[in-house]
This record gives C-alpha cells, structure tokens and sequence, in this order.
C-alpha cells in the first residue's frame, strides 16, 4: 500500500514537473517573441517582426521564424530570414561564458543599397560603435561562437548613383566558429551568381586582430556580366560579357596589397567589349595565367605560362575622334576623371599595384603567347573607308628571364586583303636599349592605300605590289639598321575628281622615282641613336639622279614594256569602274576582238570569272544615293530629270560637304552613328542599297552579253556566278579566261613579256612579279575586313 501511495505521488510529482517545463516553454517563447519585438530598437535600432519563436530555457535551443528587420525609418527590407536557430551552452553561463555551439540562418535575403558613400547599414554601425570609450573591465566575458552556418542564402547589392544592380544565390557558409581567446576564423563558402551562371567555392583562414588572411578557391565559368554596369558609368555606351575560371590558393594581409602571395590558374573566357553586342571593340576567348608564384612584396613574378587565345581588336578613325574615345571621351577623360567608387578603376589599380615592382623583380615567364588574333584598322577620315587586318596573328616568346640571355619574340601574321609578315625581335632583359630586329613585310597590294593616294594626290594605282624589309641592331641606345622598300610595277590610273581631294603630279613624280625595270626600290640605312637618329637618303638621291638622265635613253624600252602590259591586260580582264553599268569605247573595242576572235576561231570557249568587290561597290552606291538625295532636297529637284552635268556634280561632291552632314544628321535619328557611310546607310537604308547592287550586276552583263546574240555564240560564251572578294588590283572586273585556243595576239605579247622578265632589268624581280601574278589569278580570301 506505501508503494502504490509513493509511485502515485512520484507520477504526480513527474507530471507537475513536465506541466511546468512545458508552460515555461510556452510562456517563454511568445515572451521572447514578444520582448523581441518590443526591444529591436534598443538591440540594433532598427525594427524587427518574427512571425514565431521557440524558446527552451532548460536545453538552451533557441528559433525564430520568418524573421524581417527593416530599414531605419522604413517599412523596406533590409534582412529576411526564414528562421535563425541557435544552441546556447546553459551551465557555461555559471562560469561567465557565453556560448553558442551551433548558429544557423536558413535562407536569408540581403539587400545592400549604396548610394556613393552612404550604405544602408551606416546607422547600424554608428549604433553599436561607443560613443566614448568605455572602461575596461578587470577580466573580459568570454564569448564563444561555434559551429555557424549559413545555407540558400541570397545577397543583393544596388548602386544608386551608378546605377549598379547585382547579386549572389544558393548561398551557403559554415565556420566552425570564433572562441574568446583565439584570433582566427576559419569559413567554408559556395555560391552561385545570381542568374545562375558559374559558381564559387572555397574556403579561407582569416586573423581578426592581425587581418591575415589564406584564401583557396574554385571558380568555375563565373558570369561577370555585372561589370557592364559599372562600365557604362565611364563610357558614353558599351557592351560587356565574360566568364571567369580559377583554382588558386593565397595568402596575405587585408592591410597590406603587395604581401600577397599567391599561385593557380586564372582564365577569362569568352571577354567582349564593344560598341553593342555584336560589334567589338576587344574581344578573345581565353586569356590565360598559370602562376608559380606571386609575392610583390619579395619582388617573385614567376609564370609557367601566360597565353591569350583568339584576341580581336578594332580601331576606327572617324572625322571626329576614334571609336574609344567616342567610348570613353576625348583622352579617355570620362574615365580619367572619374572619382567616385568603381570596380573597373579599383581593379586596374589592385593590378597596378600588383605589377609595379615587376621590372626590378626576378621576374620569370616560360611562355608568352597569342593564338590566331585578329587586329583590324578602319579610317574613315577619308572619301571612301580605307582597311586593313592583320589575321591569324601569332605572337611567341619562350624564357623570359631577367637573369637570362637575350629573349626572342616572334611575330608572324597575315595581312588582309593581300600580304603577310614575320617579326624577329631579340631584346636583353637588363637593359631595352639593346635589341635586335629582323622584320618582312611582303605581297601587299599597293592598290590597297587608294583611298590615302585619292585623297592626297587625286590618282590612285591600279597595280603594285609594296615590300619592306629590314635590319635593325641597336647596342646602348645606338643604331645600325637598315631598311628596304620595294615597289614593284606600279602603275597611275586615271585621275579621281573630287572636291576634297588634293592634286600632285604623279606621273612626273614616279618618272623620276621609278627604275627602268619599272620597280621603285630604295635602301635607307638609318644609324646615330633612339634618341636622335639619322636617315641616310643617298640611295635615294642617287637613284632619282639616275633616272634623269639615263631614262630618256630607255624610253623606248619602257614605252615597249607598257604596250605589252596593256596588251595583256586588255585581253583578259574587262575592268569595271565603281558604279559603272555600261561599256566604255575602248570596252566595247575589246568585246568586239573578243567576239572576232570567237567568230574565227568556232571550236573557242570563254569563261567568264565574275570577281566583285561588293563591300567597295555597295559603299560607293550609298554615297552617291545619299548625296543625290540631299541635292535634290536642296534644290527641290526630281531624279528623273537630273542632267548628265548635275549627276556629274553630284558624283564629285565631297562626302565632307558641312551641309550634306548636316542633312544627314537631321534626317538620320539613330544613336551611335558615327561614320558617314552609317549615316548614308542609316538615309537610304540597306534592303535598296543591295537592290541596287543587284540591279548594277544585272545591268553589266546584259552590258556585256549584248554583243554575243548570234546564235554562233551559243554555249561559247558563260559568266560564271559572282564572286565576292577584294580583288588584287582594287576593281571588280570580268576575267576571261581562253579554253585550249589563245588570241594570237595575247599570246605572243604573253610570250615576249616573259622573254623581257627573264632579262635584265627586270630578272631581278621575276619571281617576285610570278607570285603576283598566281595571287591575281587566285583572288584572294572572301573578305573578313569589316
């Protein structure tokens, strides 16, 4: 009976027990919420709004749910949460240690907003920060924080004044947690950006008095298109992309940029800048740097290998400023002066900083290299668009070393339309005063620079191929070089009118600067030092004195040589002049040769090669429908009933005419346009230009098969499709190439000009004139010079 009467009291005495923890517990924890909510001020002074609270007194577990914390004096964000948990230690507190063995935060949401130097956690800062020093207590509490954790984070950060809008998800940190008596911390970290291309990982050892720091990370195909941003706030416009990879490990000081000392993989992937998304200023695929090792501080720069893949370059001259400085201002002031927080300037100082020890460190790279760039050069100061690229470029240089003998570089690439050329330079790494240089330019049509030679002399050349050549040995600063220019077979062709063009007697300059094998070829060695060389044109004198007075002897030579080049040119290429749709009487008197020549010979066939240069022709047709419409605006005129005299006039007008500009500007609303020939294609738009196009290629072949009706030609005479290619000598043309039968009189002038070329004065260069004539027939690459 006693037994029963104590388990009955025992049970009770449980369950009173358990009655009383559990109303603690279901008082505390709306007591917490509550105090919580009633007390935010006072903890951080902000608002705060839990939407529930578990509080256990007794195991020291604390959550809280949907957690919201305001901004000051707003009813804005600035941290949710979906709970925040956390363990405390309960008997520690009995010996003045405040412990937590476990923080977790599930799935908060930062927003960080700035605006220039007000952040919006400032007041929170200035709150907890004393207002005078406070005393110092004999022994410090001691607070433990361990085991933390943050997971699904999200983290979004605005820039008013920029503006700047980025972000990072799936955010998740864990630490193992701070004691009072240590200096270190250490954090596991991932995340992904926030559109959710790439993601980072890593882990980092961070000192809190002493701002150590060691860092390893991964970062695979990190989007970093949020730097667009901040470049539009240095520039007038742009576009950027890229994507960043890197497995690297460092250490160092947060206080202190030069002690870093780090080594891995960095790579940048898939970089563009430019004009718009399509339109590139600087581009490449991969960028590539394999650090050994790091460490400005002790002056080490050593890299297994720095490369660059695929690099692509535009430079645009307009009338008005270049395309970066339409980017970034005049000098590149917009970005020059710019004061306020960036991340484009902040990292090309960090760099800065990085790198400016570098040539007085024991600095090492074992390889340096660029891979199939591309580097292409617009002029558009000109009346008509004058380009050039030099693509594939390679670029090479194995052990460089400061300690090491002299390093080489080599430079090789392709010019486009026609050409190539090898650089071999050889430099001392102590001193680059002493280098060496070996450089060949070769089979560059000189056709290529009409548009300078229009503007500056009103003829261009319609054949001539330019070399460059030389030699360069440079010892402390002084000079031996020598350099060579070859000109071979240049040849004026008619005079271009134009208002804005210049006029220089060609044909008396190049009759005395050209050799009597019909080759302008010059030595001029240069010597003295970088500072204040010396050229020597004694070659030059020399040779002009030659001609005066040995070519009036050779004249009958030269005017034989010219007969034979028109000759043959006559026979095999109908040249056709920008714009023209019709045959010219010396056109017609081929055709007519042409067509005899069939007629005789009845078993004869002719193809016809259709060589284009479109992007030439359709800029011409642009020009002109741009100029014509602005003349018949002016003078309220009709097209159809222009004169031959007022389309001639317009034909010669200059593309600079202040008022025809004008007119453009007014009538052309588009942003970005920057170059006249977009302005004209802007006015009279693209879908005509290339109806036109198509309607002047039409027209010259029913120009030209008109005077092959007779049924005699039938199957005898086929124009093949057009091809669309800069052609050698700078015009489109109609190439007839002869099945089995030759004219006679094309083959024995062929025959006698090969008889002359293998003969003084002109053997020295037959090889040269050969390759020419192989490039001529080839054509050359589509073109990729835009």
């Amino acid at each position: 009976m006693a037994v029963s009467k104590f388990k009955k009291r025992s049970f009770i005495a449980a369950g009173s027990v358990l009655v009383f923890i559990i109303l603690v517990i279901v008082c505390v924890s709306p007591i917490g919420k509550y105090l919580l909510e009633k007390y935010d001020i006072k903890l951080i002074g902000r608002e705060i709004t839990v939407e529930g609270a578990y509080v256990n007194p007794f195991s020291g577990y604390v959550r809280f749910s949907g957690i919201k914390i305001y901004e000051d004096h707003s009813d804005q964000v600035f941290i949710a949460a979906n709970s925040l948990s956390g363990n405390f230690a309960m008997l520690k507190l009995l010996f003045k240690t405040y412990e937590i063995d476990h923080l977790h935060l599930n799935e908060p949401k930062v927003y960080v907003i700035q605006d220039k130097e007000e952040i919006n956690f400032n007041d929170i800062i200035e709150f907890y920060t004393p207002k005078q020093p406070r005393p110092r207590k004999k022994e410090p509490a001691h607070l433990n924080l361990l085991d933390m954790e943050i997971t699904k984070g999200e983290f979004y950060y605005v820039e008013q004044s920029i503006p700047v809008k980025y972000s990072i998800k799936k955010l998740n940190v864990s630490s193992q947690g701070l004691r009072w008596d240590g200096d270190s911390m250490n954090i596991k970290f991932d995340f992904f950006s926030g559109n959710d291309r790439g993601d980072i990982k890593g882990s980092m050892v961070v000192g809190l008095d002493s701002a150590y720091y060691k860092l390893a990370a991964k970062v695979n195909k990190y989007d970093l298109s949020f730097i667009e941003q901040y470049l539009r706030d240095l520039s007038n416009f742009g576009k950027f992309r890229a994507t960043a990879d890197a497995d690297f490990t460092a250490t160092g000081n947060f206080g202190d940029v030069q002690s870093i000392n780090t080594r891995g993989l960095f790579t940048l992937n898939d970089f563009h800048v430019g004009k718009t998304t399509d339109d590139d200023y600087l581009s490449f695929k991969k960028f590539v740097m394999n650090i050994e090792r790091l460490h400005p501080k002790n002056k080490e720069y050593s890299f297994d290998s720095v490369s660059l893949v695929q690099p692509f370059c535009k430079y645009e001259l307009y009338d008005y400023l270049n395309n970066i400085e339409m980017m970034f201002g005049e000098g590149g002031k917009k970005a020059a002066n710019y004061s306020e927080f960036n991340i484009i300037i902040e990292i090309g100082k960090y760099i800065e900083q990085l790198a400016k020890n570098f040539f007085k460190s024991d600095y090492k790279i074992n390889r340096l290299a660029m891979y199939d760039g591309d580097f292409r050069y617009n002029d558009y100061t000109l009346g008509e668009k004058f380009a050039i690229s030099a693509s594939p470029v390679y670029f090479i240089a194995d052990s460089i070393k400061r300690k090491n003998r002299p390093v080489d570089f080599y430079f090789g690439t392709g010019i486009k339309p026609y050409g190539n050329a090898e650089v071999f330079i050889s430099i001392n790494p102590k001193d680059s005063s002493d280098f060496d240089v070996n450089y060949n330019f070769d089979q560059i049509p000189v056709t290529l620079f009409n548009p300078y030679l229009i503007k500056y002399t009103s003829f261009p050349l319609d054949r001539g191929t330019l070399e460059l050549k030389g030699k360069w040995r440079v010892r402390d600063g002084n000079i031996a070089a020598y350099n060579r220019l070859t000109i071979i077979d240049p040849r004026i062709y008619k005079r271009v009118k134009n208002e804005e063009n210049r006029r220089l007697p060609m044909h008396l300059i190049t009759y005395f600067i050209r050799e009597r094998g019909n080759v302008i070829d010059y030595e001029i060695p240069i010597t003295g030092n970088l500072k204040d060389p010396n050229f020597h044109f004694k070659d030059v004198v020399f040779d002009i004195m030659e001609n005066v007075f040995m070519k009036p002897l050779t004249t009958r030579y030269s005017v034989k040589v010219r007969s034979l080049e028109n000759e043959i040119q006559r026979s095999r290429v109908l040249r056709w002049e920008m714009r023209q749709n019709y045959l010219a009487s010396d056109q017609e008197k081929f055709i007519h040769e042409l067509s005899e020549f069939l007629l005789e010979n009845p078993t004869a066939v002719a193809d016809i090669d259709q060589s284009v240069y479109s992007e030439k022709e359709k800029e011409y047709l642009v020009l002109y429908e741009a100029k014509k419409r602005y003349y018949l605006a002016k003078y309220k005129k009709q097209a159809a009933l222009l004169t031959r005299n007022e389309e001639n006039e317009i034909e010669n007008m200059s593309i600079k005419d202040s008022l025809f500009i004008r007119y453009l500007n007014a009538n052309t609303k588009q942003e970005l346009l920057f170059t006249v020939q977009d302005k004209c294609y802007a006015l009279i738009g693209e879908a005509e230009v290339e109806k036109q196009f198509r309607q002047l290629l039409k027209d010259r072949e029913t120009a030209f098969m008109s005077y092959f009706k007779n049924k005699r030609f039938s199957g005898r005479i086929k124009i093949k499709p057009m091809e669309d290619k800069i052609p050698y000598n700078g015009f489109s043309s109609y190439r007839i190439n002869y099945k089995e039968n030759l004219p006679k009189e094309l083959k024995e002038a062929m025959a006698e000009m090969d008889d002359l070329n293998s003969k003084n004065p002109r053997k020295k260069f037959k090889k040269k004139r050969d390759t020419r004539r192989s490039l001529i027939r080839a054509g050359n690459r589509k073109s990729a010079v835009n």
